[in-house]
């Protein structure tokens, strides 16, 4: 996240902070939606929505500043997913695991780091489960 996208989200956009920022070359066009990207990582699943609904409405210039941003909420998220829903990955229930492993596909790629913790359910005894699991 871009210093001035910080120092706006937190201040606003006149802050002396985000004016000290400019004057020593920032990139202006990193205020565009700054409280949106601020609002990717809430760990408030309704926060991080909004953030990714309002970011949207904010323009592909926005988008293409906060690029890295947006691609490393993505990736918290993906983590974040598999760390509140551990216990579930480890039920003796086929569905709750199921629907773990649903959520999980959900994310497409972005999944790709956490088959180290999927992995063990390739060895499970119910098919549905291991066909979950490869995709």
């Amino acid at each position: 996240i871009h210093p001035l996208t910080y120092a706006v989200a937190a201040a606003g956009e006149e802050s002396e902070v985000a004016e000290l920022l400019l004057s020593f070359g920032a990139r202006p066009d990193a205020a565009l939606g700054a409280t949106h990207v601020l609002e990717l990582f809430s760990s408030d699943d309704a926060q991080r929505r909004k953030g990714v609904l309002e970011l949207g409405k904010c323009g592909e210039r926005a988008r293409e500043v906060h690029a890295a941003a947006i691609e490393t909420a993505k990736r918290e998220y993906a983590r974040r997913l598999v760390d509140m829903r551990w216990e579930e990955l480890q039920s003796s229930d086929d569905q709750v695991r199921l629907s773990v492993l649903a959520a999980i596909e959900k994310i497409g790629p972005l999944a790709a780091p956490l088959a180290h913790d999927i992995a063990p359910l390739l060895a499970d005894a119910n098919i549905k489960i291991v066909e979950a699991v490869s995709k």
